[in-house]
């Protein structure tokens, strides 16, 4: 149900958008950008300029389901 609600925006999942707070999401609602997507020393905010995967989106999902 996530899938088909969050993934019918005008980009898709791979490219971020703003949340109804204006706060920069992707995928399939996530708002902070783990290490194994950025390669970088600690998870950060969303950047409008990020781009992930179908793939990454998906991980993406569960991750943040797992984590919550």
């Amino acid at each position: 149900m996530l899938k088909a609600y969050e993934g019918g925006g005008k980009h898709g999942i791979t490219k971020p958008y703003l949340d109804t707070e204006n706060i920069p999401t992707i995928g399939y609602g996530a708002t902070l950008m783990p290490t194994w997507i950025t390669g970088e020393n600690k998870s950060r905010p969303v950047r409008m300029t990020d781009r992930i995967t179908a793939d990454q989106a998906d991980k993406l999902k569960e991750y943040d389901y797992d984590r919550h």
